[in-house]
């Protein structure tokens, strides 16, 4: 008795399992102490074997009953782990329908906004990657533009190409407007 209530408490085997165990435990004990009590009061032969018919219908009962329950938490149990396991896989629509008004049916309902919050937060996050993307393809389109223009007032000035002082002068002027565009542009970042 003592050591197979140690083994239930451990949880070893399957849960159904150790339901119906447990229901055949407490039967056993009933029986013997039901045959020892009535040996011990000297009840008569018939009596006493319609006593253990009584109690051996009883058994079968319980036991039939106790797999039953036990069936009933195994498959709940096994719905939790189904959606547990998707989740895992990444399917974050995944949810379980709560049946009866016990724990597990608490669990369940737990289960359900978790999974929806991880799915409002998957969500969250690949519209956050697409606005990063779409500031870094703006920002890289704005910085390269008055970058462009630089390059070629610059490469021109070099090249010698302008020889006129007026022109260089613009060119440089208007370098200088692109520097502070881009400097504009690095402080609108920041």
């Amino acid at each position: 008795g003592i050591g197979g209530a140690a083994w239930l408490r451990r949880g070893r085997g399957p849960l159904w399992f150790q339901v119906t165990l447990a229901f055949l435990l407490g039967v056993a004990v009933a029986l013997f102490n039901i045959f020892l009590t009535a040996r011990l009061m000297f009840i008569s032969q018939h009596d006493q074997l319609l006593l253990m018919l009584l109690l051996l219908f009883a058994a079968v009962i319980s036991i039939g009953l106790g797999a039953l329950l036990a069936d009933g938490i195994a498959r709940r149990v096994a719905a939790l782990r189904r959606g547990a396991s998707a989740l895992g896989a990444g399917d974050l629509s995944a949810r379980v329908t709560p049946a009866g008004a016990d724990e597990l049916t608490e669990l369940a309902h737990e289960f359900n906004p978790m999974a929806a919050l991880l799915e409002q937060g998957a969500a969250a996050g690949t519209r956050d990657e697409s606005a990063r993307r779409d500031l870094l393809a703006a920002v890289s389109h704005d910085l390269r533009t008055p970058l462009a223009s630089l390059r070629l007032l610059n490469e021109a000035l070099i090249d010698g190409v302008i020889d006129d002082p007026a022109t260089m002068t613009r060119y440089l002027t208007t370098m200088r407007g692109q520097i502070d565009r881009l400097s504009e542009l690095i402080d609108d970042l920041f």
